[in-house]
Order: structure tokens, then sequence, then C-alpha cells
């Protein structure tokens, strides 16, 4: 059975990242610490990054061109599913194989989830991270990459073969974690199997995925209607959030309401927050679940403002639980609100200083006055 190169990588991957770490030591020593944090920021990501420039040869070499993987939707939350459809045709590929051997070779399908910003593998939490749908129904991770036994595309139309895998799990990534509307990667590993054993790497290709922070909607009103829209690090800050819903939505949907502190630059400030909201107008069909006239649904939550310089501006981000809404990227809070930091007042010690000499100042000028007044009323008498 031929060995991946990726595999290799893991090695490489390792020891690049000690090599970094103690270049990292040597320049914190030397005093460099601009150097190294501006180096790191992102540890070098480029969203427009080739596959085959960060994977290299894999399954065989990179291919966009007849064969291709899509997923829909192609965002979402950690832990979400999407659905991949994977396509091989044979009319783009220029010939060079029969078409029958083409779509023989061409049937046989895994896959693996790739992080470009930390240049690794994604595993789930039992370690596996090749998924070999035609094999296991149950889209059960394993290590190393499997060799497939059976094929995944099973129906072929003039040269074209498809196949959609529905519910393909996303890695549960913390999203504490996350770079803005970070990107991960759906690899597509097409090798068949050898009569004698193994398989045969054939070509691979990419399809991008966008992780967010949450679920956002941009046809629904949601009002964030905080105690305050300025605070002091450490204050509890009371926040209501109602979201109006139409007639023959279904509230369920929409209950769960997630609350975050996001910066200027989109990160995510502490942790989150998710709350349940509750319907206060409106009337349900008990049968269908859905609104039978416009509604509203309200949650309550406590934040507290974060421990920031004071002048600080962060939003407070709320949104919705609904399943198919537009993901927030860092780029675009369609449902947030301005929030400033406060800072505590604090008086130098010089202006201390200065207070105290002249209360010292004041203090002896009425004391000499007042003893001037009382001479002058003992020399009158």
């Amino acid at each position: 059975m031929i060995v991946p190169e990726c595999f290799n990588r893991f090695g490489v991957i390792r020891d690049v990242m000690q090599s970094k770490a103690l270049a990292m030591i040597a320049v914190l020593m030397l005093g460099g610490f601009a150097g190294v944090f501006a180096d790191t920021d992102h540890n070098g990501y480029d969203h427009d990054v080739s596959p085959s420039d960060e994977l290299g040869n894999i399954c065989g070499t990179f291919n966009d061109v007849f064969i291709s993987l899509d997923l829909h939707p192609a965002g979402g939350l950690p832990g979400d599913k999407t659905n991949a459809t994977v396509t091989a045709d044979y009319n783009k590929s220029g010939g060079a194989l029969p078409q029958n051997i083409f779509e023989f070779m061409y049937s046989y399908v895994t896959f693996a989830w790739y992080r470009p910003s930390t240049d690794s593998w994604i595993a789930d939490a039992t370690g596996g991270i090749w998924y070999n749908p035609a094999d296991d129904s149950s889209l059960t991770p394993v290590t190393p990459r499997p060799t497939p036994n059976n094929a995944l595309i099973t129906t072929w139309s003039g040269g074209i073969g498809t196949r959609t895998v529905n519910q393909f799990p996303v890695p549960n990534i913390t999203v504490d974690n996350l770079l803005p509307g970070e990107e991960i990667w759906l690899v597509a590993c097409f090798a068949h199997p050898m009569p004698s054993g193994g398989s045969m790497d054939m070509n691979y290709t990419v399809a991008k995925y966008q992780v967010s922070i949450c679920h956002t909607e941009v046809d629904r009103e949601i009002e964030i209607i905080p105690s305050a829209t300025q605070g002091l690090p450490g204050e509890p800050i009371n926040v209501t959030v109602n979201v109006y819903l139409n007639e023959g939505d279904r509230p369920g949907g929409w209950r769960l309401i997630r609350l975050a502190w996001i910066d200027s630059t989109g990160n995510l400030v502490d942790s989150h927050q998710d709350v349940e909201a509750t319907l206060v107008e409106g009337t349900v069909d008990p049968s269908t679940g859905r609104l039978t006239t416009a509604g509203k649904l309200q949650a309550n939550a406590t934040l507290t403002v974060p421990h920031l310089p004071a002048g600080t501006h962060l939003d407070i981000l709320a949104c919705s639980g609904h399943p198919m809404g537009q993901m927030y990227n860092g780029t675009n809070g369609y449902h947030s609100l301005d929030f400033t930091v406060l800072g505590f007042m604090v008086v130098p010690e010089v202006v201390i200083g200065s207070i105290g000499l002249i209360g010292a100042a004041l203090g002896s000028f009425i004391l000499y006055t007042r003893s001037i007044s009382r001479r002058g009323v003992v020399e009158q008498q």
C-alpha cells in the first residue's frame, strides 16, 4: 500500500515548530519583541495560498480542472454538518485515458480536513483524520489513510460522475482559537485500489469551508438593548436581545442566542455566552410549531466588561441560533452594538504631591491669619 506523503509532514511540522520556538526565544532574549509577534500574528497564513503549495503532493497532485469538490453550505459553526459533492469530468481531462479507465480510476474517494492557518490536519476526538464514506456510512474518521474498497462515485453520465455525501461532519474546533473568518479545507483524495493490494494515488482537490463564531440573520430584525453602552473593566452589563419573527416562522429555530464581545478586527474577546430566548409575543400553531401572527423572542443575559485599556471600542454581538443564517466573519457584524471600555480615574503621584503642598500652604496661611486677627483683638483691649 502506498503511504501518502502527507503523514510524513507531521514530523516536518514538529521540527519546524520546534525550530521556530527556539528562534522566538532567541529573539526575545535579544529584545526583538516586535519582530516575533509580527511574524506569528496569523502564523503566516494567506487566504489566497494555493493548495498545492500548502499540501504538496498527496494522493498525486492537486487538480481542480477535471475533478471538483463543493460544500453546501460552505460555512458554519464548529461541529456543524455540511453536504460534500464530489465530481469527476472525463470531458475536461484531455482524453489521456480511455473513458472507461478514467471512470474506474476516479470513482474512489476519501476525505480529510486540513487547517491552513496551523499547517496541520484536523483530527477528531479519537485522533482519526481520514473519512471513507463508501466503506463506512457512519463517517468515522480513521488513521492512517484507508484504501477504499468500494467506489464512492457509482453513477456516470456522459463522462461525468458525481456523488453527494450528506451531513458530512465539520471539525469541532474551539472557537476561542479561530481567526476572523478562518477557512479550513476539506481535501478529496482520489486513489483507486490495486488488485494486489494497496492503492494508486491519482489526484486530489480541495473545497474551502469558513468556520465562524456564530450564525447571524440579515432578514430578521434583532434588537440589542444593554443597560449601558460604556463601562469599567469587570463591570456587569445587563443585555436584552429581542428577535422579531414573521408569521409562519418557527420560534424554536431561533430561540438560541449567542452573545459575544468582538474587538475592532473581528476577534472574539474572552468567551461567548449562549442563552435561550422565550416567546413573549405571538401565537404558535401547536400542530406545526409555526407562528400564526408576527412574534417576538426575548433573551436576557449579563455580560462582564473585558479587562482592556480605557477607550477600547468593542461590539456586543448577538446571533440567533437559526441554522441556515449568514456567517459572521469579522467584517460584517449584522447585529452588534458599539461599546466603550472606560478607565478608572487615577491621580498621578506628582499631582497628589502638589495637592498636598497646596493644602499645607493653605492651612499655614489660615493659621497665620487667625493668629494676626487674635493679636489685633488683644492689642485693642
